[in-house]
Formats: structure tokens, sequence, C-alpha cells
């Protein structure tokens, strides 16, 4: 495995838009799951929630 480093609030407005939009309103809670990989020279990251999603 690699050590890669990363600004600190590179995912937080990421996160935080997860949490405010995704979330924040639904009943029993939900979860935020964040998932990093390296693609070749590039790190790509996934936010996802189990929120009620959005239209089409």
């Amino acid at each position: 495995m690699q050590d890669l480093m990363i600004l600190k609030l590179l995912l937080q407005p990421l996160v935080e838009n997860a949490l405010y939009h995704g979330i924040k309103f639904k009943r029993g809670g939900g979860t935020i799951r964040v998932e990093g990989r390296l693609e070749d020279d590039h790190m790509v990251f996934r936010v996802t929630d189990t929120g009620k999603g959005m239209p089409p």
C-alpha cells in the first residue's frame, strides 16, 4: 500500500453536501460512505449516501 497525501478540506464540501442534501431529513438517519482509489496517476474519490436521491 502506498501512502498519499490530500489537502484536509478537499473532501469536506462533498461530505457536507451528502449530509445536508442526502440524509439530513431522512428518518432514522443514514450512512455516508467515502471511497478513494488510485487510477493511473490520479486519486479518484466517490462520496455516496443512503438518502432519498435526486430526480433524473
